[in-house]
C-alpha cells in the first residue's frame, strides 16, 4: 500500500550511504539512523503526485517525501525518514 492506495509497486531499499551522498562523507549520531526507501509505481495508479515534503505512507511506515522523478508515466518516488535506534 502507497500513500493510502493498494497498488502494484516496486520498493527499493538502498544500502550504500554512499550512492545517497555522493561526494560527502556519511556520519551517523550515537542512536539515530535514517532510512531512505524508493518506491517506483505507475503514474496512474496514483491519484495524485506526491509533493517533496509531504508524508507518505508505505506499508504502514510514515517517511517524507524527498524527490520525485516522472519518467514517462512512471514514477521513483525517494523517501526518506529519521528513526531512533535503542
Amino acid at each position: 500500500m502507497a500513500n493510502g492506495t493498494t497498488c502494484t509497486c516496486i520498493i527499493q531499499n538502498p544500502t550504500d550511504a554512499k550512492g545517497n551522498f555522493t561526494g560527502v562523507r556519511f556520519e551517523g549520531y550515537d542512536g539515530l539512523y535514517s532510512k531512505t526507501l524508493i518506491v517506483h509505481v505507475k503514474k496512474a495508479d496514483l491519484p495524485e503526485i506526491p509533493p517533496e515534503g509531504q508524508p507518505f505512507t508505505v506499508d504502514g511506515e510514515v517517511l517524507l517525501v524527498n524527490t520525485v522523478i516522472d519518467d514517462m508515466g512512471m514514477l521513483s518516488i525517494t523517501l526518506t525518514g529519521n528513526m531512533r535506534g535503542y
